[in-house]
């Protein structure tokens, strides 16, 4: 073989595999090799998947939505498209967390530059994994509110509880009226929760399903979430 029908062959190789991982981006690189039969190692593999512009990232995650919560999400917006910055500044953000003992469960893709979020490469996840440290906070304009353990499982007495003696003293420091959110678990809507936002004239802005992007408490727990992996 010349060195010109050399380089064709590695050409060939090159377009082969490139074209299997755009074709199959989550696949790891040595089912890759093995399914295209590049005649290289997984080092020479990577340098010739960059110099064709495909390269090996962690691939982002989102809730799997059905075209009902995605219709309801475009509602929600055009709902309060219009509501301007003094309605927002008197929202009370809430949310639960549960750090996982777990791995990251970190998935990764071949995909160009500057294609993060590009649908294809973005990965949809299911909830799971071991429980280790339940917590709930709120946020608003004004900041971080307060971030508190739960004790065990979270049920409805519980949470009215965590509203009742937790939320609505701390949110009082800062709000003297205020609208509350909180997502749709069965918790949060139980009787004795809606019994009490009731009680006490809370008002609780709706929320669609699988939203936790819209929720500013998702940049608390990110923040959490760095701070505990540096130690």
């Amino acid at each position: 073989m010349n060195r010109n029908q050399q380089k064709n062959y590695r050409e060939d190789q090159d377009r082969a595999l490139v074209a299997y991982l755009r074709e199959n981006p989550f696949t790891d690189m040595r089912h890759a090799i093995e399914a295209t039969g590049f005649p290289g190692c997984k080092n020479t593999a990577t340098v010739r998947l960059k110099e064709q512009g495909l390269f090996n990232y962690t691939a982002p995650s989102k809730e799997l939505l059905t075209v009902q919560h995605r219709e309801r999400r475009l509602q929600f917006a055009r709902n309060y498209i219009q509501q301007g910055q003094h309605f927002w500044n008197n929202v009370i953000f809430s949310d639960e967390k549960i750090f996982q003992s777990t791995n990251s469960g970190k998935v990764k893709v071949y995909r160009p530059k500057n294609q993060r979020f590009h649908p294809r490469y973005v990965c949809e996840r299911a909830r799971s994994g071991r429980f280790s440290v339940p917590t709930w906070a709120w946020i608003s304009d004004a900041g971080p509110g307060v971030i508190w353990r739960v004790e065990g499982n979270l049920t409805g007495l519980q949470y009215r509880t965590i509203l009742s003696d937790i939320m609505v003293p701390s949110v009082s420091v800062f709000h003297r009226e205020f609208i509350f959110q909180h997502d749709n678990s069965p918790v949060h809507t139980s009787a004795v929760v809606r019994a009490f936002m009731e009680q006490n004239n809370i008002n609780v802005l709706p929320w669609p399903a699988k939203s936790p992007d819209l929720n500013p408490n998702e940049n608390l727990w990110a923040s959490v979430m760095r701070q505990l992996n540096e130690q």
